[in-house]
Formats: structure tokens, C-alpha cells, sequence
């Protein structure tokens, strides 16, 4: 429920939350701890955590990045680059017309963009 004054933000050192500002909670120790996601960042934190750090949400992550089963990893589009000189995402991935999901996972160690998994009930062209 919001406050009727519309998108607020919050000044530095604290983080919106249930509609409230409040104190960022993070112990900045080098330890995941507290609310933190990730070490040092995520959740109430108001740091976002990088690339390959552990996360509990998207918006845990740097911006680029999402949350993929616990580490942030950078994501992208169809017809975006994942990575420079790397072809584009949905290349060979599905056939025109067929493409259930449009977003590609930039999948590590091997650093190459993967299809997303679609939902059992989706079909491809839905």
C-alpha cells in the first residue's frame, strides 16, 4: 500500500522497504550475514551484488544481471550481444516464430548464451 506521494526514493544510507525507508543493513564484513543475499550485498543491503555473487531475487543483482538458481548472471535479450564479439543469443536456439522465451542466460564457465527453459505448459510460437 502506498503512501499517495507517488515513487519516492530514499537518501544515501538507506533502503525503501515495505514502503518505508530504513537503514541499510549491511555489515560490509566480508561474511553473508544479516538479511544479506550475497556477501555484503542484496536484500535490505541496498548494495546489489555482482555478477557470480549468490542472490535471493533479481533485484538483489547488478543491473544486466538477474537471479538464476543462486548466483547473478548477466542476462540479454534475442538480437542482443551477450558478451562482445559472441553471436547473437538466440542464434540456432529456435526457429523463427518458435521462440518460447526471449531471454538467454549468459551461462558460466564456458560463457556462452543458452535458451531459457520454457514452462511445460508453454508451446513454442505461444
Amino acid at each position: 500500500m502506498g503512501n499517495g506521494l507517488g515513487v519516492q526514493t530514499c537518501v544515501d544510507g538507506y533502503t525503501c522497504s515495505d514502503d518505508k525507508c530504513v537503514a541499510i543493513a549491511c555489515n560490509n564484513n566480508g561474511v553473508r550475514d544479516g538479511t544479506e543475499s550475497g556477501i555484503d550485498c542484496g536484500a535490505s543491503c541496498g548494495i546489489e551484488c555482482a555478477t557470480f555473487s549468490t542472490c535471493r531475487s533479481d533485484f538483489d543483482c547488478v543491473e544486466g544481471s538477474g537471479c538464476q538458481s543462486g548466483p547473478c548472471h548477466r542476462t540479454c535479450h534475442n538480437s542482443e550481444l551477450c558478451m562482445p564479439l559472441k553471436p547473437n543469443c538466440d542464434a540456432g536456439a529456435c526457429a523463427a516464430g518458435q521462440d518460447c522465451q526471449t531471454v538467454y542466460v549468459w551461462t558460466d564457465p564456458v560463457y556462452y548464451c543458452s535458451p531459457a527453459q520454457c514452462d511445460s505448459s508453454t508451446m513454442c510460437g505461444d
